[in-house]
């Protein structure tokens, strides 16, 4: 499995949790605009991550043992930029869904975090 990224998981989670509580809250309207605006961010990664797994296939570098290490190397770098990625994309729906709930938008962070957990299952059963 790759390296785990420090993208700030335990902030994000801290904040989430403490956005559940109620401890604090935004209004309705610019979490809307936040949450758009970390969609786009996602989006961007996850065409980033599409463009990186054609690296896992990476062939073309011939027989010898250097080439074989050479193009191992490669498909090694693909999948560990790929799983990084794929954290940044869970901990960007971690934060919309924090946001959604301190502004009372429950179905709506409910729904987000569905596809994060979809999203993130799909991806350890296979690319995207």
């Amino acid at each position: 499995m790759a390296e785990k990224v420090n993208y700030g998981e335990a902030d994000i989670t801290a904040f989430t949790q403490r956005a559940s509580a109620g401890e604090f809250s935004f209004e309705p309207d610019a979490v809307r605009a936040a949450v758009k605006e970390i969609d786009s961010y996602i989006h961007e990664l996850i065409v980033s991550r599409g463009k990186i797994a054609s690296g896992e296939s990476a062939s073309g570098f011939g027989t010898l043992p250097s080439g074989m290490e050479l193009q191992l190397g490669f498909q090694n770098k693909a999948r560990s930029a790929g799983s990084a990625i794929n954290q940044l994309i869970e901990g960007a729906m971690q934060i919309q869904e924090g946001f959604l709930r301190s502004a009372g938008l429950i179905e709506d962070a409910d729904s987000v975090s569905a596809r994060r957990i979809a999203l993130m299952a799909s991806t350890v059963e296979g690319p995207q």
